[in-house]
C-alpha cells in the first residue's frame, strides 16, 4: 500500500493542487478523475477564480444542465448567473500568478 501511495496517489495530488491544474484536468478530460456530478462544481469554481464565469456556466450547463441535476445544483447556477448578469458583482478577480498557485 505504501508503494502505491508513493507511485500513484502522491504524484496525482501533487499534479492537481491548484485551480489552474483542475481546469487543465477538465479540459484534457483526465481519465484519472471519476467525473462525478459534484466534481463539476469544483471545476466551475476554478473557472470563477480565473475570472471566467462564462466558462463556469458552460461547464454547469454541459454537465449538470438536465432537469434533475439542475434542480439539485440550483444554487450554483444562480450564483454563476448573478456573476454574469452583474459583472460588478464579481467582487475580486484573481491574478494569473495567484490562480496558478505556488508550484515550488
Amino acid at each position: 500500500m505504501k508503494n502505491s501511495l508513493a507511485t500513484w496517489v502522491i504524484p496525482f495530488l501533487d499534479e492537481y493542487r491548484t485551480p489552474a491544474s483542475l481546469v487543465f484536468a477538465y479540459e484534457q478530460r483526465d481519465v484519472r478523475f471519476l467525473w462525478q456530478r459534484h466534481f463539476y462544481i469544483y471545476v466551475a469554481a476554478a473557472y470563477i477564480l480565473a475570472s471566467k464565469p462564462d466558462v463556469a456556466m458552460r461547464v454547469l450547463e454541459e454537465n449538470l444542465g438536465q432537469a434533475r441535476p439542475k434542480r439539485q445544483y440550483a444554487k450554483a447556477f444562480e450564483y454563476v448567473k448573478a456573476l454574469l448578469t452583474h459583472e460588478s458583482g464579481f467582487a475580486r478577480g484573481v491574478e494569473e500568478d495567484e490562480f496558478a498557485g505556488d508550484d515550488t
